[in-house]
């Protein structure tokens, strides 16, 4: 339900910013979201939120001086899938001719689309995905990172998530050996680096059996199992999608 409070101010926040600088009579406004496959849980509820805010433009118009604006909200597919994500924002820019572009939905679909944007200098705001996975995952060198002009991104980072998690932790008796479920993914990548989840679970002193970086669609889990039993875990982390969890 994150989502569906969320987009709603997305919306507002940027029709009301692009309103002034529309060439026509109707703003468009992209949105690429996971509709379906594995990812399709995050999504689930856009289309609904979408369908109420068109409702909403529709009797609520853009207003500038004398000029009426209307707002035609086009919703695109990811379809769980990163090249997809990438060619749906490519689409909305080159064919649909949008002032903007939202996506949400985990960094495997806003990142692509924030590339695109910010290729294409068109302005995009994203969210659902921890800040360090959409900023770090996008630098094609870490140690050079680069700032982005036209892409913008809100949500809570992992510190947010490590606070949470320990603070979950620490109401149930455990023997502070965690088993972690990291997939080969920029969420996966983000979580398991060194300025990810590691450190702050051991600096509250929780160790970490890590047995490595899985893709994603893994159907046998048995040799990570088999890890976590030999070490003991009594907590289980991760960020797998919602099928292979």
């Amino acid at each position: 339900m994150i989502v569906g409070v969320l987009i709603p101010t997305m919306l507002l926040t940027v029709t009301s910013m692009w309103s002034a600088q529309a060439a026509t009579q109707t703003i468009k406004i992209g949105f690429v979201s996971p509709q379906t496959g594995p990812l399709a849980g995050f999504g689930e509820a856009d289309k609904y939120v979408i369908d109420e805010m068109t409702k909403f433009f529709a009797t609520h118009p853009i207003i500038v001086g004398a000029d009426r604006y209307s707002v035609k909200i086009i919703l695109k597919d990811a379809q769980s899938s990163s090249s997809v994500a990438a060619g749906a924002a490519a689409d909305l820019i080159n064919r649909d001719g949008v002032a903007m572009i939202l996506a949400s939905s985990t960094p495997d679909i806003v990142n692509p689309v924030a590339d695109q944007c910010e290729a294409n200098a068109i302005p995009c705001i994203t969210t659902v995905a921890p800040w360090q996975a959409y900023f770090l995952g996008r630098q094609k060198d870490p140690a050079k990172p680069v700032p982005f002009k036209y892409t913008y991104h809100f949500f809570w980072g992992l510190e947010d998530v490590v606070a949470t998690y320990q603070d979950i932790w620490s109401q149930v008796s455990n023997n502070k050996k965690a088993a972690a479920l990291w997939p080969n993914d920029p969420d996966g990548q983000a979580w398991s680096s060194p300025n990810g989840f590691p450190p702050a679970a051991e600096k509250a002193g929780y160790s970490i059996t890590n047995p490595g970086l899985y893709p994603n669609g893994t159907q046998d889990f048995t040799s990570q199992i088999s890890a976590f039993k030999a070490a003991k875990a009594e907590v289980l982390l991760g960020v797998p999608i919602p099928p292979d969890f």
